[in-house]
């Protein structure tokens, strides 16, 4: 870690899927010299859709935040869902990531919100 404690946090989104190509976000972040987490990550596609139809972009970009943690025995990628660590797992990238939930669940003291809802 750098001396002064910094690190860059990514708030992501639905952002793994054929619909988007991250590979210019991949190629600023590997420029900047800072631990990375990421938090929300999700996948968007059909649940039978195959995970070759994502850009190879969004693999430089999964694999530039995953290469620069924090700490190299805690995840830094924090992933909406199962789908999502599933499909990260098929390509091979399974240290450092970790299911937390979508980020938005976190911003309600309700913790029945989903429930209700």
């Amino acid at each position: 870690m750098p001396e002064n404690n910094s690190c860059l946090v990514l708030p992501l989104a639905n952002q793994l899927g054929s619909h988007c190509d991250m590979g210019g976000l991949a190629t600023i972040l590997n420029q900047i010299n800072l631990p990375k987490i990421g938090v929300g990550l999700g996948y968007q596609g059909e649940f039978n859709q195959e995970s070759k139809a994502i850009p190879e972009g969004n693999w430089r970009f999964v694999k530039s935040i995953l290469n620069n943690k924090p700490s190299p025995t805690k995840p830094n990628l924090a992933l909406r869902g199962q789908k999502t660590f599933d499909v990260i797992n098929e390509y091979g990238f399974n240290d450092g990531i970790v299911v937390t939930g979508c980020p938005s669940i976190m911003l309600n003291e309700n913790m029945r919100l989903g429930e209700q809802i």
